[in-house]
């Protein structure tokens, strides 16, 4: 019988927490980078256990390459991994074309009457205000 292999939470905190410090990130920067909640960003950096896909979701927030998470866990080192060089650029929409582009996507893939699509069109575009993306 095989013997799983400890996992050293604490050793990944404290690497962790001098990557971001390295990086000059804040807490809510890293999280909101892994599109993780602050809580359990901070989780990791006290060495406690969190999901996998958590572990995965930093490592490109802390320029880590995938997989470095779970090499400190094993004892073993991160390797670094340089920022993505994609660029993101917002496209701006008024709210009447992206409403317009809702409306056909609901149109073409449902049977839905016009008051459904109107209602699940409206809270698509309140939920992207909410976002900041419209």
């Amino acid at each position: 019988m095989t013997a799983t292999p400890t996992r050293d939470y604490l050793r990944l905190a404290k690497l962790a927490r001098a990557r971001r410090l390295e990086l000059g990130l804040a807490i809510t920067a890293v999280a909101e980078a892994a599109g993780i909640s602050k809580d359990t960003y901070r989780r990791i950096e006290e060495g406690r256990e969190v999901r996998d896909i958590s572990y995965a979701r930093i490592e490109p927030a802390l320029h880590w390459a995938l997989g470095s998470c779970r090499a400190v866990l094993e004892d073993r080192k991160p390797t670094p991994a340089e920022p993505s060089s994609t660029v993101v650029t917002r496209i701006e929409l008024d709210e009447d074309v992206m409403s317009q582009i809702v409306k056909a996507a609901i149109v073409t893939t449902s049977e839905l009457g016009a008051a459904e699509i109107r209602t699940i069109s409206d809270r698509v575009i309140a939920d992207l205000k909410q976002r900041g993306l419209l």
